[in-house]
């Protein structure tokens, strides 16, 4: 039992900070880099919410794994349907981030420190922009429907 709260400890956590960096982000550190241009600031922000929330992003499905198949694994019902899905939702919202959002964040960082840049480099930086901020928009709503999905999962069967 004590590895069971310990998972949960971890789990929740990680999912809030990770969850909460993305809600952040998308509504509004994003539109705020938009309407200035992005910059310096973004970057140095981004070099620090890129690390913690891939850190949280694994804590949160490590723990969550544990967790499912430790005591849901042959849930059959509603409930354990609607956590499965929540699942999957904070899964390919993992995978989202480290596939299209981190390398596309590398990159523009990257570009951003470079200082002068050329009108190429300026429309490559403009284009690995719009990845990351889909990226996050996507991971966002993927997290929406997992917190959503994980808070509300005990419930459902009073719905059926």
């Amino acid at each position: 039992m004590g590895l069971i709260v310990l998972a949960r400890a971890v789990h929740v956590i990680a999912g809030v900070t990770w969850a909460g960096a993305m809600f952040v982000l998308a509504a509004a550190i994003l539109p705020a880099a938009r309407e200035a241009g992005g910059g310096a600031w973004f970057g140095a922000l981004m070099r620090r919410v890129g690390p913690l929330s891939g850190l949280s992003s694994l804590l949160t499905v490590l723990s969550g794994a544990y967790l499912f198949f430790a005591l849901h694994a042959h849930d059959a019902t509603l409930a354990g349907w609607v956590l499965r899905v929540g699942a999957l939702a904070a899964l390919l919202a993992m995978v989202v981030g480290f596939t299209v959002g981190r390398p596309a964040g590398l990159e523009l960082a990257r570009l951003q420190q470079a200082g002068e840049v050329t009108p190429e480099q300026r429309a490559h930086i403009g284009a690995l922009g719009r990845r990351v901020a889909l990226s996050v928009r996507t991971t966002a709503s993927l997290m929406a429907l997992s917190v959503l999905a994980m808070g509300v999962f005990r419930y459902v069967v009073a719905l059926a």
